[in-house]
């Protein structure tokens, strides 16, 4: 029979037997233990949460360059370099949205309907992209930036 770390150490007298209970149901975190007695606040928790899903999205993503900055778009020398460029911008500060959109504008001239339809999907994205919660934003993004069959729209 397999006795916990706990029930081994009642057995010999180093614990009592109280500690020596299993538990039953799922382990709850240190958080949840120090709310339920009162000695943290929930909001606190949540904070932290986030926080922790925020910095765990950021060292997830391979694809985003750090170094991307608001003047790399008017280096971009055409529609797809642009759309990586903005791409990565838009995923480290979405607040770039309208600025993105302005640049954009420069391939208006080009006689290819793409750049009409490239044009329409930065609208769309800049009236999406707030909408759009944190942990689908790096989706959201790679899929309105999509080379071939580019869909903007908020994933489920």
């Amino acid at each position: 029979m397999n006795k916990t770390l706990a029930e081994q150490l009642a057995a010999r007298g180093l614990a009592s037997k109280a500690q020596a209970k299993p538990q039953t149901g799922p382990r709850k975190t240190l958080a949840e233990q120090l709310a339920e007695r009162g000695l943290v606040n929930e909001r606190d928790i949540e904070r932290i949460k986030l926080e922790k899903e925020v910095e765990t999205l950021n060292e997830s993503h391979d694809f985003v360059p750090d170094h991307v900055s608001p003047r790399d778009l008017d280096q971009a020398r055409d529609i797809y370099s642009f759309g990586q460029v903005a791409r990565a911008l838009l995923f480290n500060d979405p607040s770039y949205i309208g600025l993105v959109v302005e640049k954009a504008h420069r391939f208006k001239d080009v006689t290819d309907k793409t750049a009409k339809a490239f044009i329409w999907r930065m609208y769309r994205i800049r009236d999406l992209l707030p909408h759009c919660p944190l942990i689908k934003r790096e989706r959201f993004l790679l899929r309105a930036f999509r080379r071939h069959d580019p869909k903007v729209e908020i994933p489920e």
